[in-house]
C-alpha cells in the first residue's frame, strides 16, 4: 500500500480545487440569460428619464452632491487637523463610495444633456474631482476633469457648486482644478 506523501496530498488537493473551479465556470444558459439582463439593464440606464423616474434621479443626484460635499469638509477638516488616520480610513471608504455609488450614478451620459439634472450632473463631477484632488490622486481627478471637458464642450461658461459652497464657471473650476492637483499637500 503507497503512503501518501504531503506534496501528494496537497498535489490532489490543488486538483481538486481546480476540477471543483472549472465546473462552477462552466457556460450554461442561465449564466447567458443573466448576461443578457445585465446588458437590457445598461442601456436602460443610457436612455432619458422621464416623470417620476426624473424626479427619482434628480432626489439621488442631490442626496449624493450633498454627500460628496460632506465627505469634502470632513476629509479637509482631518487633514487640516493632521489626523492622519482618521484621514486614511475616510480616503478609504470614499474610494468604495466612489466605485460603487458615485462611478454608476454619473455613467449615464444623457444626465449631461438633460434641462432637469445637468447642472447637478456637472457639479457633482466637479465636487467629485475636489474630492480626488483633497485625496492626493491627480490621475484620478484628471480622469473626471477630461470627462467633464468632453461632456460639457461648449458649455464653460455655465455656473456650478463648488463644494466649498462657492459659485463659478465650468471653465475656471476646470482650469482651477487642473493647476491645484499636484499642489495639494
Amino acid at each position: 500500500m503507497k503512503r501518501r506523501t504531503p506534496i501528494r496530498s496537497l498535489c490532489l488537493a490543488l486538483c481538486g480545487a481546480l476540477a471543483f473551479t472549472s465546473a462552477c465556470v462552466s457556460t450554461d444558459p442561465m449564466h447567458a440569460e443573466f448576461a443578457w439582463e445585465e446588458t437590457h439593464a445598461q442601456t436602460a440606464s443610457e436612455t432619458p428619464l422621464g416623470g417620476q423616474a426624473l424626479i427619482q434621479r434628480k432626489r439621488e443626484l442631490e442626496r449624493a452632491q450633498k454627500d460628496v460635499v460632506f465627505y469634502w469638509s470632513t476629509l479637509t477638516s482631518l487633514q487640516d487637523r493632521r489626523e492622519r488616520g482618521g484621514y486614511i480610513m475616510l480616503s478609504s471608504f470614499m474610494d468604495a463610495y466612489f466605485g460603487l455609488y458615485l462611478d454608476p450614478l454619473l455613467a449615464p451620459k444623457w444626465q449631461s444633456s438633460h434641462p432637469e439634472v445637468m447642472a447637478l450632473d456637472v457639479s457633482l463631477r466637479i465636487a467629485a474631482a475636489e474630492m480626488y484632488v483633497q485625496m492626493h490622486d491627480p490621475g484620478r481627478a484628471q480622469n473626471v476633469l477630461d470627462d467633464v471637458s468632453r461632456r460639457y464642450k461648449g458649455r464653460e461658461g455655465m455656473l456650478v457648486e463648488l463644494p466649498t459652497g462657492e459659485q463659478t464657471t465650468l471653465g475656471e473650476a476646470i482650469e482651477s482644478l487642473s493647476d491645484r492637483k499636484w499642489w495639494k499637500g
